[in-house]
């Protein structure tokens, strides 16, 4: 019986707790934004589209083929005689893992490409971390221009599913 299952059993709002964690999580992981004071949040969207265009042709995808290690669970087999009769049972000789994935063998390169073709428009790379309710409660957000980054700065998504900077 798998954990899921038990904890199914037992409530089932326990059995969804993973899947909220997990989304709870995401939002105390810090998102990476290019800046530069003073500039409208679609110039530096259509600034970092730019760069994203020369990056890709300059840095085309290489894609790679890989294997995850195969390992084998030691056999065993163990034998009972009772009479004239013997039985035996084997355990053990599970094979995992071979598992066939990819990878783009440029992206850390072509990821590269991008922050130097954006830091040569003026722009700096920061991790900030995403506002949390309160601190965009009551506030009117301002699409015209970015704000300085100050030790307080966070992020939060427009509705066009870009960044915005905001400083509480």
């Amino acid at each position: 019986m798998s954990a899921g299952h038990y904890l199914k059993i037992r409530s089932k709002y326990f059995y969804c707790t993973p899947f909220f964690l997990i989304i709870a999580l995401q939002a105390c992981v810090p998102v990476e934004v290019y800046h530069r004071a003073g500039v409208t949040p679609q110039k530096q969207s259509s600034d970092l589209v730019s760069c994203e265009v020369k990056a890709a042709r300059e840095v085309p995808q290489n894609t790679q083929v890989g294997t995850t290690p195969i390992f084998v669970t030691p056999a065993q087999t163990n034998c009972y005689s009772s009479g004239y009769s013997t039985q035996c049972t084997t355990t053990g000789g599970q094979v995992s893992g071979g598992n066939v994935y990819s990878y783009d063998a440029n992206a850390g390169l072509r990821s590269k490409y991008i922050t130097q073709c954006m830091a040569e428009k003026g722009y700096a790379k920061y991790a900030l971390p995403q506002c949390a309710p309160k601190d965009l409660k009551g506030k009117v957000l301002d699409y015209r221009k970015t704000p300085p980054i100050s030790a307080s700065s966070c992020v939060t998504k427009t509705a066009g599913r870009d960044w915005l900077i905001v400083n509480p």
